[in-house]
């Protein structure tokens, strides 16, 4: 299953498995009906103003950048993922896999008339796209306390884990067809 497919607009491919004893339904299914929200990464960034200083990349890394990976120019207007890995601009809305940080794949772009930005993706941005925290773009209230812990190692929680929103609209749907099959099962 993919998470863009269940309104988290990143491409987050997981195999999901589910057993129970005595066995499942002839009819029982893992893959509940797709979600098109019209939601896409830009959606789920952090106001400008709300992003550190220290996610941009200066002049000099971004010339860099379009060196190294054969980058024309970036400008644009809006949003998109910069996959440094696939050395490519996503022009689809969605964000690649958010990864670890030593995996450095995934830079945001944002667009600008002046000139061309580019910045990693913020602590809040990664969870937001992992389902942890609201759409509220007033406020964006913060859902998750991150403690003293370094960017590093909230990003690495952050490409570790579940998008939260599939997991629950998988269970939800699991347990629905079987409460339907057999009350008996859940209680």
């Amino acid at each position: 299953m993919n998470s863009k497919d269940y309104g988290i607009p990143q491409n987050r491919e997981r195999v999901w498995m589910f057993a129970k004893l005595g066995g499942l339904p002839k009819d029982f299914s893992m893959e509940p009906e797709k979600i098109i929200n019209g939601l896409y990464m830009a959606d789920f960034l952090d106001p400008k103003r709300y992003v550190p200083k220290g996610m941009y990349l200066s002049d000099e890394q971004i010339a860099h950048l379009k060196v190294k990976h054969n980058i024309d120019s970036f400008k644009v207007k809006k949003a998109l993922c910069f996959d440094v890995y696939n050395k490519k601009i996503k022009t689809d809305g969605y964000s690649i896999t958010i990864t670890m940080p030593e995996h450095n794949s995934l830079r945001v772009i944002e667009p600008n008339r002046n000139k061309e930005v580019v910045r990693k993706m913020s602590v809040t941005e990664q969870f937001r796209l992992m389902g942890l925290e609201g759409l509220n773009i007033k406020g964006r209230k913060v859902d998750i306390v991150f403690g003293n812990q370094s960017y590093t190692q909230l990003s690495k929680r952050a490409g570790n884990g579940w998008d939260v929103n599939l997991v629950t609209i998988l269970l939800e749907f699991i347990f629905k067809q079987l409460k339907d099959i057999d009350e008996d099962w859940l209680s």
